[in-house]
């Protein structure tokens, strides 16, 4: 029968810790946007329906980052939820680089 030392369980705590650590860390990782993707994403699902004139209206209803993103949700949602995060928030950057210029916020 083998003894356990106090060193031993200190040490397997630190490994299951670490493992955990790490596998969090990944999981939780912000993606950075990709404007090319993102656009391509934007083209294939939106451009049917969107064109410029949409996104250059006077009177506009994105009024910031976070309004870009929360409209670009709002479709996805509308049009079946087939895009993650991820593919939002590299809609989100495009429509932003290309139309709005406005301050990115942290997932940018």
């Amino acid at each position: 029968m083998s003894h356990l030392y106090y060193g031993d369980i200190v040490n397997t705590c630190l490994a299951a810790f670490l493992v955990f650590w790490i596998s969090f860390s990944a999981a939780t990782s912000s993606h950075a946007a990709d404007t090319g993707r993102g656009k391509a994403l934007y083209e294939m699902r939106c451009g049917e329906c969107h064109s410029e004139s949409v996104h250059g209206r006077q009177k506009r209803a994105a009024l910031n980052y976070s309004d870009i993103r929360a409209w670009v949700s709002r479709w996805n949602l509308e049009l079946g939820g087939a895009w993650g995060n991820d593919e939002i928030t590299d809609v989100t950057a495009y429509l932003n680089e290309r139309f709005y210029s406005y301050a990115c916020s942290v997932e940018c």
